[in-house]
């Protein structure tokens, strides 16, 4: 599904900023947004997006694919031990 926005409303757009969920560990924001593709499969980790669910305070978004978020969430490897190991081997 896609989603326009009208001339009208782009007054109402606040810049942000983006950050990995690696170095958001610790902190938290007001509003977050989890992007989930399958082009970085090997980041599709449950225990990755957790982490970023949890560093939401008041609302958090998905914007995903039914089959990157299933990946994901059937996906309970560590994700930093799975990734180091992925470069060693290739």
């Amino acid at each position: 599904m896609r989603t326009f926005i009208e001339r009208e409303e782009l007054k109402q757009l606040q810049l942000g900023y983006a950050i990995t969920i690696h170095k958001s560990q610790g902190g938290e924001a007001p509003v977050v947004i989890l992007t989930v593709t399958i082009q970085h499969d090997i980041m599709l980790v449950r225990n990755l997006y957790c982490t970023g669910l949890t560093r939401a305070k008041e609302k958090d978004m998905f914007i995903d694919t039914y089959k990157a978020m299933d990946i994901a969430i059937r996906n309970n490897t560590i994700a930093i031990g799975f990734i180091l190991i992925h470069f060693i081997r290739n």
